[in-house]
C-alpha cells in the first residue's frame, strides 16, 4: 500500500504545484505543458492495476485464476 500511496504522490503532485503557482501568480500555463502533467496525474489510475499486480502476490493469484478461467 505504501508503494500506491507513494506512486501517488509523485504523479500529482507536479500537477499540484503547477496549479497552485498559476493560480497564485495570475500566469497562464503554456496548454503543451498544461495537458502533459494533467495527463499524467489523471493516468494515476490506469497505472494502479499494474502496482496491484507487480506488488502483490495474492492479487496475481486471483487475476491469473480469472484470467485462465473464461
Amino acid at each position: 500500500m505504501a508503494a500506491i500511496s507513494l506512486g501517488f504522490i509523485v504523479i500529482i503532485t507536479p500537477w499540484t504545484i503547477l496549479e497552485i503557482v498559476a493560480t497564485c501568480t495570475g500566469s497562464k500555463i503554456p496548454p503543451s505543458i498544461d495537458f502533459c502533467v494533467t495527463w499524467i496525474a489523471l493516468s494515476s489510475s490506469f497505472w494502479n492495476p499494474f502496482l496491484y499486480w507487480l506488488l502483490n502476490a495474492r492479487f496475481r493469484k486471483i487475476c491469473k485464476e480469472l484470467l485462465t478461467s473464461k
